[in-house]
């Protein structure tokens, strides 16, 4: 066991002294559409594809995501293109959460659900 110690220092060190900077893995896509809940796996980014279809052309849209308690994750201006918008998220906590499309005056548009699970 000592031994194993040692050597995971040694290889510690090593990464350290080199520099070394893990890749960032590329953001998990999704499609969410107003009729279903999307699962997606904990410990990434996400990027959301928004399903637009048949709400008011606006210029811009406001998109924000909270999770089960109400807590807002994210909110940012967007616009649409063919109907769809795309959002990049950080990484987040497990459980379930709402992403919400609003007109710039805070109306509700549209709700997706989102549950961000354990496993990948």
């Amino acid at each position: 066991m000592l031994i194993g110690a040692i050597f995971v220092t040694l290889f510690a060190g090593l990464i350290y002294r080199r520099g070394y900077v893990p890749e960032a893995s590329p953001p998990f896509e999704v499609e969410l559409h107003a009729d279903s809940e999307a699962q997606v796996p904990l410990g990434t980014e996400l990027l959301l594809h928004l399903d637009l279809a048949g709400l008011p052309a606006l210029p811009t849209y406001t998109v924000e995501m909270t999770d089960a308690l109400g807590v807002q994750v994210l909110q940012e201006g967007v616009g649409a293109q063919a109907e769809k918008s795309t959002v990049k998220v950080p990484r987040v906590p497990r459980g379930p959460y709402y992403v919400r499309v609003l007109q710039p005056s805070g109306e509700l548009l549209r709700e997706f659900r989102l549950r961000v699970l354990n496993h990948r």
